[in-house]
């Protein structure tokens, strides 16, 4: 640049430029024109079921303070409550809100059976697998010495872990499970119950067989879940990186879905990635998402999970929303979803299993032989273009969240580096004199270094190449304003290695 500068240039806006008093004054600020990048602020929101018992108002949304707050705000053993344990404990530091949602009225909850059928021959301690707990029973042979009663011993011990999701009565010798919540979520919950010989010792390991050669049981009858519909007009102008939702049923799903879009959009810049788990098996989870198709929402399929789908989603997002907070691009892989019992062997899909959920929008979680529970591919529930053809551009959820992270950086970075910019064309005799204002060149440059620190970061590649293919123009049907085209090439990840091993001979 030749010549004087104007006063503009040198941004002197604190120092009236009319003032005559005799001094030297110096204006103090900071210059971010090579600034690193500014912080993400991630937070999560959480929406689960509440119960009656709970202090909070239904759809009114709280800061979540801790675990034992959420039990106190929505009912022990309720739905919001165990999902706000379960985040916690994969990601105690994130800033989470949380809202409850009443049952619905013309809901109906889920009841499930244990017959006993015989009582053991030794005294000892029956346990009893639910919801992802172990309940114990002391059995005395002394003082229970019938079906009846030992089946009132149960339903006592259930009654007693207020943490439960169910409550239960005995009749005769058949204990009833029921949820406490009213809705159609309760046909998630799964227990065992466990048998033992006619004669011998107590043996809590030998596991009853269903009809179809599973330990595990479900639930069963559990009607209408609420609707999350209601929230988004509270959070409609809430920033959130991270919404997890504990029903997975086709409504809501779509209309998380569609939530996670708007926000998504170019309007309202309040992106988030929403987070679910559904229950089912390989032929049945496709019909819940069918209708989804989302860019922006993520979740585990699993089948008979111990732990129920919304914890297992709650633990999910915590997981994941740290993890992509740190670094967007990098996968998920291998990452362990803390104090989350996975369904029983027989139960757990094959890798033929997996690789079709992998195909129909859900994500998959491995079991480790000694059952830890981690995530195995994480990826969105986008399938196809709007023409109905198949499309793998959103595939894993890292390319949301990477271009998240860019625009949510480059937004800043020209708001903060270019507040109160004029605008000229290339060479103009304004722009050589006065650097605040903006050119389409000046522009350029800005993403091409802004690019270099994504590049650093990991985030993309090629970063020189693609930069230079940026077209930054002014428009032509408007002198305030300018139009951009940025490509950037996302980093891979390391998802498949296919190798031909040949031995010589």
């Amino acid at each position: 640049m030749s010549g004087t500068q104007s006063r503009s240039a040198f941004n002197l806006t604190e120092i009236p430029s009319d003032y005559r008093v005799p001094g030297t004054y110096v204006q103090v600020g900071a210059d971010y024109s090579q600034a690193g990048l500014f912080d993400y602020p991630a937070r999560a929101l959480i929406v689960g079921q509440m119960l009656a018992s709970g202090a909070a108002t239904s759809g009114q949304i709280y800061k979540l303070e801790s675990a034992t707050q959420a039990i106190w705000l929505f009912g022990p053993g309720s739905m919001a409550a165990r999902m706000a344990a379960a985040f916690r404990t994969a990601n105690p530091t994130m800033p989470v809100d949380i809202v409850g949602l009443s049952d619905a009225a013309a809901g109906a909850a889920a009841t499930g059976p244990i017959t006993v059928a015989r009582i053991p021959v030794t005294s000892g301690e029956i346990v009893l697998p639910i919801a992802g707990q172990s309940v114990s029973v002391d059995f005395n042979v002394a003082t229970i010495t019938t079906t009846t009663q030992l089946a009132s011993a149960i339903a006592a011990a259930i009654n007693a872990v207020a943490s439960l999701p169910v409550t239960a009565t005995s009749a005769a010798a058949v204990v009833t499970l029921t949820a406490k919540h009213k809705g159609a979520a309760g046909n998630d919950i799964a227990y065992q119950t466990p048998s033992w010989p006619a004669t011998g010792a107590l043996n809590e390991l030998n596991i009853t067989g269903s009809s179809t050669g599973s330990p595990t049981s479900l639930l069963s009858g559990g009607t209408s879940n609420p609707s999350i519909s209601t929230v988004f007009a509270a959070v409609a102008g809430t920033w959130y990186t991270d919404i997890v939702m504990g029903w997975a049923d086709a409504a809501n799903l779509a209309a998380l879905s569609t939530e996670a879009d708007r926000r998504y959009g170019a309007m309202v810049h309040q992106d988030a990635t929403a987070y679910v788990a559904g229950q089912g098996t390989y032929g049945t989870l496709p019909t819940l998402n069918s209708a989804v198709n989302g860019k922006n929402i993520t979740g585990p399929g699993e089948t008979a999970m111990l732990s129920p789908p919304w914890e297992v989603a709650a633990s999910y997002a915590g997981i994941a929303a740290a993890a992509l907070n740190d670094d967007p691009a990098r996968q998920l892989r291998g990452l362990t979803l803390p104090g989350i019992v996975p369904a029983d062997p027989y139960d757990r899909f094959t890798p033929d299993e997996r690789n079709a959920m992998l195909h129909d929008g859900w994500s998959t979680l491995t079991t480790a032989n000694d059952n830890t529970v981690a995530i195995e591919r994480a990826i969105s529930m986008y399938l196809t273009t709007n023409f109905g053809y198949a499309d793998t551009a959103w595939l894993d959820i890292n390319k949301s969240k990477v271009m998240s992270r860019i625009r949510y950086d480059f937004r800043a970075y020209m708001d903060t580096v270019w507040p109160r910019a004029k605008l000229t064309d290339d060479g103009s005799m304004a722009s050589e004199y006065d650097s605040t204002i903006a050119t389409p060149t000046r522009l350029k440059a800005s993403w091409i270094a802004r690019s270099a620190i994504y590049e650093r970061n990991g985030w993309i590649e090629e970063s020189a190449t693609w930069g230079q293919q940026a077209l930054f123009e002014r428009d032509p049907n408007n002198d305030d304003g300018v139009l951009a085209k940025l490509p950037v090439k996302i980093v891979g990840n390391l998802i498949t290695l296919e190798v031909a091993l040949n031995f010589m001979v």
